[in-house]
């Protein structure tokens, strides 16, 4: 009596078995799927069906929505009071008592691994916005891969999924109009500890340094303690109430703690942030990716704004600092 639209080699059809009774009573309908040949592989035995994404349909069975693969399987079953999602990059998010699930095709519970988020966001380019009561400064959003995994910290009022590699988000900031500023989350597929050997004055030191699109990424304190004492020396102060990194060129760096402490490699996928800095009083705009919690920034604009040479020895692959000579384009 009637169907809806291909899906993946297969559509739903339905026959009406008990003419409904206006204005009231709607009929009642069995589905089923039949493939493109138009044979029924699916029995016209559901009371309502969806379409197939990723393997998967919903369909209504005795008052359950259940989720079916293409041979009637039934992967996961659920008394939904709202109408039913559909699988999407091979996860399904579904609220099931209140509670946000994220299934794979296979039925197993994937979300929540690390647990109790009040929401989940339909997944986007491997990722997807959760928010937890509680959370930081009251903020409480950011983003979990599809394993599971928080990916940016709980720390946003407000996120939106990711399109193209970008999200935007936002916090809470009384200084600005309309009490809050926004942000690009910028998603970069595939961050590596930088191989090559770097030397600052003639002194090999092992930094916390990353590669990020062909560009290497460094601490600022990392780079004030290996150049403390020379003429290229800076400070880098912290202004909790604007929430900014304050720099002073030719003012020694006070350590506090945790400079170079060697390479991690524990990176997760960084983020593009946005940099609120200053050098000597005036803003900067620079570049900046967050790597577990931690900022780092591209070396050559470093160089570039404090005037020390930053140049790249190919011969033995070595990326050489030199407080002695000024910066250049090369």
């Amino acid at each position: 009596d009637g169907g809806g639209d291909f899906h993946e080699g297969l559509a739903h059809i339905f026959r009406t078995i008990e003419p409904g009774k206006p204005p009231y009573v709607a009929p009642t309908n069995l589905f089923g799927f039949i493939d493109t040949s138009g044979n029924l592989v699916l029995p016209l035995q559901y009371g309502n069906a969806g379409d197939f994404h990723d393997g998967i349909s919903w369909v209504g069975l005795d008052g359950d929505t259940c989720y079916i693969n293409k041979e009637g399987e039934i992967i996961a079953r659920f008394n939904l009071p709202h109408p039913p999602t559909d699988f999407n990059n091979g996860l399904l998010r579904v609220y099931n008592k209140g509670k946000p699930v994220v299934l794979n095709t296979k039925g197993e519970t994937v979300i929540p691994p690390e647990g109790n988020y009040n929401m989940v966001g339909m997944f986007s380019e491997g990722f997807a916005a959760v928010q937890k009561s509680g959370g930081t400064f009251d903020y409480g959003n950011g983003y979990i891969d599809i394993s599971g995994k928080l990916i940016v910290p709980l720390e946003y009022q407000g996120t939106e999924a990711f399109h193209d590699n970008l999200a935007c988000v936002f916090q809470k900031d009384d200084t600005s109009k309309g009490g809050l500023k926004y942000f690009i989350l910028e998603k970069v597929n595939a961050v590596n500890p930088t191989e090559s050997r770097v030397f600052v004055d003639n002194r090999e030191i092992t930094f916390d340094d990353y590669n990020i699109n062909d560009n290497n990424y460094f601490k600022l304190r990392d780079i004030a303690y290996a150049l403390n004492g020379s003429s290229k020396q800076f400070s880098v102060n912290w202004n909790e109430w604007e929430n900014s990194v304050l720099l002073k060129s030719g003012e020694a760096y006070v350590p506090v703690g945790g400079e170079l402490e060697g390479k991690s490699y524990k990176a997760n996928i960084p983020f593009a942030e946005d940099s609120k800095i200053t050098l000597n009083g005036q803003k900067l705009l620079l570049p900046v990716y967050n790597i577990d919690g931690n900022n780092y920034f591209k070396l050559r604009d470093i160089g570039r704004v404090l005037n020390f040479s930053v140049e790249w020895n190919a011969e033995d692959d070595s990326i050489i600092i030199d407080s002695t000579k000024g910066y250049s384009v090369n």
